[in-house]
């Protein structure tokens, strides 16, 4: 007679243990993966840093400095591999600051530092991410009023610099009410090519007001995204913004003016100002000038155009 032979499953705890384990080792598995793959990335972006180095010092062998760009010596954009280059022959000695950039993984190298470090150059994008200008001239008033050669105002307005308080630098405007009708205030842009473009500012009342962002210049433009009339509680910083498509390059004066709410402003009150922006694109990025970290200025302190990451 045959003995019936009963078979025994796994339980619902070894089930669990079995699910676990092998959770375990997944994670093992992709951490290690991924950790391969950051280094082969970091290997990808040193090695193509050092090669560019060495071709450029290579170059600089007769004296004559660095060269004018990157072509020059052979260098380009291959596959997964982005460079930057920014060279001053101008200096004595001449200088320049490379970003490699492979993925999302850049390393900086320069004259003055020519092993590759992590990061980027100021005013280069890093990280895969592509660097972004600012193009108001004068954005935090470190420059005082006239920095920029083209600051507007609209009646009713005494300004003044202040330095206490303001959102970037040391500095920021302030315009006392002198006609409690109507107070305004913005800042000049250099001359910008047709495309779409996203501009904001920071403004801040000793009394409650709203405030409509406004935008002037000889750039012929159509708004297509706005915050509209922002609500500005007493003593507190808002950010305005306006999103426009520029038709025909020019100028762009941003800024706005005074909507009245509860209060009634006497001449004794005042609106501040600060943190003058205007991007390409649409979106809003975090206020940044040529003295923000890994930024630089296009020229003159306080008076050009700055680059740097987008944050």
């Amino acid at each position: 007679m045959n003995r019936l032979r009963t078979q025994r499953g796994f339980t619902i705890v070894e089930l669990l243990i079995v699910i676990v384990v092998i959770g375990i080792l997944a994670a093992i598995t992709i951490v290690a993966y991924n950790g391969i793959q950051q280094r082969a990335r970091n290997s990808a972006a040193i090695e193509a840093a050092s090669q560019a180095t060495r071709k450029l010092e290579t170059f600089a062998v007769d004296g004559t400095g660095y060269p004018a760009d990157l072509a020059t010596v052979g260098i380009a954009d291959t596959g997964n591999t982005t460079y930057q280059y920014t060279v001053n022959n101008s200096a004595n000695p001449a200088t320049y600051c490379l970003t490699v950039t492979y993925g999302t993984t850049s390393y900086m190298a320069s004259s003055t530092s020519p092993t590759p470090t992590a990061g980027g150059c100021a005013g280069h994008g890093q990280g895969g991410v592509a660097a972004i200008t600012n193009y108001i001239l004068n954005p935090s008033f470190e420059g005082g009023t006239a920095a920029n050669g083209g600051n507007i105002s609209a009646s009713g307005g005494s300004p003044s610099v202040a330095s206490t308080g303001g959102v970037s630098g040391t500095r920021f405007l302030r315009s006392t009410f002198t006609d409690v009708t109507t107070l305004g205030w913005g800042q000049h842009s250099a001359s910008v090519p047709t495309g779409t473009y996203t501009a904001s500012f920071y403004v801040r009342s000793d009394i409650g007001i709203k405030f409509q962002p406004y935008l002037q210049g000889t750039a012929a433009k159509t708004t297509t995204a706005t915050s509209g009339i922002i609500t500005v509680p007493a003593n507190t910083w808002v950010r305005g913004w306006t999103t426009v498509n520029v038709t025909t390059a020019g100028t762009i004066q941003v800024g706005g003016y005074f909507v009245k709410d509860v209060a009634t402003p006497t001449t004794s009150d005042y609106i501040d100002f600060d943190g003058f922006m205007l991007t390409s694109g649409s979106s809003l990025p975090t206020y940044a000038d040529g003295t923000s970290a890994n930024w630089t200025w296009n020229g003159t302190a306080n008076a050009a155009t700055s680059t740097g990451p987008a944050s």
